[in-house]
């Protein structure tokens, strides 16, 4: 599936635009010249590794995440730009790139990559190659609270865009926009690489508050909305949106339980149901569901090639092209249906999310 749009995605002379940036329209053949100037900061022989990225700058998000994985870099995704965060990321690999003015105050010794010189004998790529081959790495707090790394190949990434694209029908070019940040799983895949290996645009505004949600979709005939649990009940106290639900095609939400009660008054101002994904850092997608009634709350249903069963104590166990072990044990318990949808009975862990 993917090397289907390869070619028709990232040709270097295509004008077709791939991302709204700063209001301006971003051209495939833009982003591709600015992958390229960074491939040129260093040639195969020389590039590390290992690097940290992180950047509150979608777009320079996205720039530096396709050079350093097609000069095989491991990408060390942190979950935030705290000190102590990055300072402990920056003991693995001294290789650092993205919002430099966060690392410098540290008083540690980094490479900024973007500061090298550009290596001789350079040349350029005519078409950006999706990629296929690599790692990156994740911080996620388990069932310890502690943060730990979880390492994901380009492999089961792409994987789960297939099963992305192949669950949501995306119709007349919608916009991609987001309030939530590409640094995780969810925003990653949602907001940054499923519009982005699909020919769709790439909002880079991280859109905190529900008046800017309101003014993008002003200027935009259709679009996604990629959320969270805690965003949309805000939204649902005082919905800004209700003048231009005709232009909302698809929202979603993850990254914690939204309330029934909200995903039911939602769907009744904007006539749109919300799409919950449930799922984990290491996991992946495992089900959504869209809850548009009370009295008949709807269960989840497993995305294709994904099956759960129950364990002892009602555990779930996920049995998923997502994950290399059969019957992986999750931390939820739950009730499996004979249509192989399943229903959440709370957690077995001590774990909660605060705004996700």
């Amino acid at each position: 599936m993917f090397s289907t749009f390869q070619s028709k995605v990232f040709q270097s002379n295509n004008v077709s635009v791939c991302f709204n940036h700063e209001n301006k329209a971003v051209t495939q053949r833009q982003f591709v010249s600015d992958v390229n100037r960074l491939l040129a900061k260093y040639s195969p022989g020389t590039a590390p590794t290992s690097v940290v990225l992180y950047s509150t700058n979608t777009y320079k998000f996205a720039v530096s995440l396709m050079a350093l994985t097609l000069r095989g870099c491991t990408v060390i995704l942190p979950p935030n730009g705290q000190p102590e965060t990055l300072k402990a990321l920056l003991q693995q690999t001294p290789c650092f790139l993205g919002d430099s003015e966060l690392v410098e105050p540290l008083g540690i010794d980094f490479i900024n990559i973007e500061n090298l010189p550009e290596q001789p004998g350079f040349f350029p790529l005519a078409q950006l190659v999706w990629p296929k081959e690599g790692n990156l790495v994740f911080y996620t707090s388990g069932s310890t609270g502690k943060a730990k790394p979880i390492v994901k190949s380009w492999q089961t990434i792409n994987k789960e865009l297939s099963i992305l694209s192949s669950s949501y029908a995306l119709k007349c070019m919608p916009m991609f926009i987001a309030s939530v940040s590409h640094q995780h799983i969810y925003g990653l895949l949602f907001r940054l690489l499923w519009p982005l290996s699909t020919g769709h645009v790439v909002d880079t505004d991280l859109l905190h508050y529900p008046e800017h949600i309101a003014a993008k979709l002003k200027g935009a005939k259709q679009v996604v909305l990629i959320s969270s649990p805690a965003q949309l009940k805000r939204l649902r106290a005082d919905n800004v949106l209700i003048e231009q639900k005709s232009h909302l095609q698809w929202i979603f939400s993850s990254g914690g339980p939204l309330a029934n009660e909200d995903a039911v008054s939602l769907f009744s101002q904007l006539n749109k149901p919300i799409t919950q994904v449930f799922g984990s850092t290491e996991t992946g997608g495992i089900a959504y569901r869209q809850v548009t009634s009370l009295e008949n709350v709807s269960s989840w249903q497993p995305f294709s090639g994904i099956k759960m069963s129950v364990g002892t104590n009602d555990r779930l166990l996920l049995n998923s092209p997502l994950v290399n072990h059969k019957d992986y044990p999750l931390d939820d318990r739950g009730l499996v249906l004979k249509s192989g949808q399943f229903k959440l009975l709370g957690r077995l862990d001590r774990i909660i999310k605060l705004e996700e």
